[in-house]
């Protein structure tokens, strides 16, 4: 049995006295330990779709089950990272996360809760920096705090909704490298929102396309065939990269916005022109 269950789902929203279809017959499978990326366009509905599996709302269609159980609410066992960090900022790092942890933990003692709070900031290559508050910490900084508040909790599966979209290159590609690190070692189930085809690529077992909206799907999962460990600074040079990547590109090209349909299809009409004249003999020559 899969870990996680999504079965026809389907999210709308009303709109101007109308319902606004947002999310249509959304399947999805995920085994333990995974990690799975979904790309898609800015306003597809992954939102949406994270906020479903969190149990931050309800699905109008089908079912969410994890390990065998409806989702029908929010719950410790997900645990939803977001891009804007959310953190308390009269509060400390450790703070921070000592604050989830007694949610995670009510019966665990006080010293309990300091060393499941300390153990996930190291983790993250926090240690050094446990009693500062959020307004002395980088983007990056903050970002790790919120993913050890989530590691502290020992969820079921963390729901990570672009949580690198707001930083800058060298520290996204640091925190890429701490989730396949943490995601080998402790063995985490991931499942994370990305509309960067290389990330996904550089960190997934699996990707799944999402179509544009209104009423987005998923497509077919593309099984990452690149080996690891990735290195980045190689995946230029290997022909899975680029055979896994045309694969993510094409689909969405093809299930895009109504204007970037049109013009791959103007692009692919304009190749096959261009080999059919190449492929003709001119007489003479």
């Amino acid at each position: 049995m899969p870990f996680l269950e999504i079965n026809n789902v389907s999210k709308s929203y009303p709109f101007r006295g109308v319902q606004k279809p947002i999310l249509t017959n959304i399947n999805l499978t995920m085994e333990k330990g995974e990690f799975v990326c979904i790309v898609g366009y800015s306003g597809s509905g992954k939102t949406t779709l994270m906020n479903l599996i969190g149990g931050l709302v309800k699905p109008d269609a089908g079912e969410i089950l994890l390990g065998g159980k409806k989702v029908d609410g929010p719950s410790l066992d997900r645990c939803l990272i977001f891009q804007n960090y959310s953190l308390l900022p009269w509060l400390c790092a450790r703070k921070n996360v000592e604050l989830a942890v007694t949610q995670a933990f009510p019966n665990a003692s006080r010293a309990e809760v300091t060393d499941r709070s300390v153990a996930a900031l190291t983790k993250v290559k926090l240690g050094h920096a446990l009693n500062r508050k959020p307004h002395e910490l980088s983007g990056g900084m903050r970002q790790r705090v919120s993913l050890a508040r989530g590691l502290a909790m020992e969820p079921e599966i963390l729901l990570l909704d672009e949580p690198l979209s707001a930083l800058d290159a060298l520290t996204r590609s640091e925190l890429q490298e701490e989730l396949v690190r943490l995601q080998e070692h402790e063995k985490t189930t991931l499942l994370m929102i990305t509309n960067d085809v290389d990330e996904g690529i550089l960190l997934a077992d699996r990707i799944i396309p999402l179509s544009a909206g209104p009423g987005a799907t998923l497509g077919e999962a593309i099984p990452v065939t690149v080996a690891r460990p990735r290195d980045r600074k190689l995946l230029n040079g290997d022909s899975a990269y680029h055979r896994d990547r045309k694969e993510v590109i094409h689909y969405l090209m093809s299930n895009g916005p109504r204007d970037i349909r049109a013009a791959a299809a103007k692009a692919k009409k304009a190749t096959e022109l261009t080999h059919n004249i190449m492929m003709t003999e001119v007489p003479g020559l």
